[in-house]
C-alpha cells in the first residue's frame, strides 16, 4: 500500500483540494504512519466489505496540530482511498460535539441522556429530525452514495474513568448500527484527543497522551469492538531526521532551490548545547511555511509536474 507523497491533484489550480494541500503540505511532516494507518483501515473494510461504521482514534497535544492531520485524513486521503477504489471520492464530513463535553453543563449526563444526545447530533447532521430513530440513521446512512466522516473532537484533559464509561457506551453505539447498514461506501467516526503542552518539557501532556493510548488500544482489543476501532499512533515532536524527510519529499517541487537548505534545517533544530532538538509541530510548521515561500512552491507548477507523471 503506498500514501501518494506531497503534491497537488490535478483537477485545476483553483480546486479546493489543491488550495487544502498547498494549505495543509507544511503540517505533513512525520505523519507518513497516521496516514498509511488510516488508510489500511478504510482499504480493509473496503476489501472486506465491513458497512458498520469504523471507528478511527487520533490524539495529540495541541502543540501538534491534531486538527490538521484529521482534516488531511477526510479531505485528501479518504478521497483518493476512494478514487482507487473506483468509487466516487465525494466526501461528507462533519465535526460535531460529543456528548458530555458541553462547557455549560456540570451534572455529568446519565446513559440514556448521552445516547440520546449523540443520536440527535448525528441525526440532525444528517438533515433528519432530531428526534430520528437508530434505525432511520441506520436507513439514511445505506441510501447514501458517498462516504461520510463524523469528527469529534474531545478534551483529553477532562478524561476520567466517567467519561471512560461515555466512551464506551458511544462506541457501543455505533457498533451497534452495523447489523442495520448496508452501503459499499465507508463510514469513519473520528473522535481526536487533545491535550495542553504543560509541565517541564511538556512531560505532563506527554504523559497524559500515553495513558490515553493504553486506554484506546484496550479498548481496540476488546471482542466487541475487533475490527472496528483503530487508534492511529500518537502525534509526537518532530526531529532533525523528520525534516529531512519532509524536504526530500518536497523540494522536488520547487522552483528555487539554494544550496543553505541543509544549512538552515541544522541551525533550526540545534540546541545551544550544539546537539540536535526536537520541536513541537507548531513551531516546526511555521517553520516550514517559510521555508515553502522561500522554495517558490507553485501550486500550477505541481500541477504540470504530476500531469507530466
Amino acid at each position: 500500500m503506498t500514501v501518494n507523497s506531497p503534491g497537488f491533484p490535478v483537477d485545476g489550480p483553483s480546486s479546493a483540494s489543491d488550495l487544502r494541500r498547498a494549505r495543509l503540505l507544511k503540517f505533513n511532516c512525520d505523519r507518513r504512519l497516521q496516514r498509511n494507518t488510516f488508510v489500511e483501515t478504510v482499504e480493509n473494510a473496503l476489501k472486506t466489505r465491513f458497512s458498520w461504521p469504523q471507528i478511527v482514534i487520533a490524539m495529540g497535544r495541541d502543540c501538534d496540530c491534531v486538527d490538521s492531520l484529521v482534516e488531511r485524513l477526510y479531505s485528501l486521503e479518504l478521497p483518493s482511498v476512494l478514487d482507487r477504489a473506483g468509487l466516487r471520492s465525494d466526501t461528507i464530513s462533519t465535526l460535531l460535539e460529543w456528548p458530555g463535553d458541553d462547557p455549560e453543563r456540570n451534572a455529568p449526563y446519565d446513559h440514556e441522556e448521552q445516547i440520546r444526545g449523540l443520536q440527535k447530533a448525528v441525526a440532525q447532521s444528517l438533515e433528519l429530525p432530531r428526534s430520528a430513530s437508530r434505525e432511520r440513521i441506520a436507513r439514511e446512512l445505506s441510501a447514501r452514495n458517498e462516504a461520510i466522516f463524523f469528527r469529534f473532537d474531545i478534551n483529553g484533559e477532562k478524561y476520567d474513568a466517567r467519561r471512560h464509561q461515555e466512551l464506551l457506551r458511544a462506541f457501543e453505539w455505533w457498533a451497534g448500527l452495523s447489523a442495520e447498514i448496508s452501503t459499499p461506501y465507508p463510514i469513519i467516526v473520528m473522535p481526536w484527543f487533545s491535550v495542553r503542552q504543560n509541565g517541564p518539557f511538556g512531560l505532563l501532556g506527554r504523559n497524559r497522551i500515553k495513558r490515553l493510548s493504553s486506554h484506546m488500544l484496550a479498548i481496540a482489543g476488546s471482542n466487541a469492538l475487533r475490527d472496528r476501532l483503530t487508534v492511529l499512533p500518537p502525534l509526537g515532536m518532530i526531529t532533525h531526521q523528520d525534516a529531512i524527510d519532509w524536504l526530500d519529499e518536497t523540494k522536488s517541487h520547487a522552483a528555487e532551490q539554494p544550496a543553505d537548505y541543509a544549512m538552515k534545517l541544522a541551525e533550526f533544530f540545534s540546541s545551544w548545547l550544539g546537539s540536535d532538538k526536537p520541536v513541537t509541530m507548531t513551531d516546526a510548521s511555521r517553520f516550514f511555511g517559510t521555508l515553502i515561500r522561500e522554495m517558490e512552491i507553485s501550486r500550477i507548477q505541481l500541477l504540470t509536474e504530476n500531469r507530466q507523471q
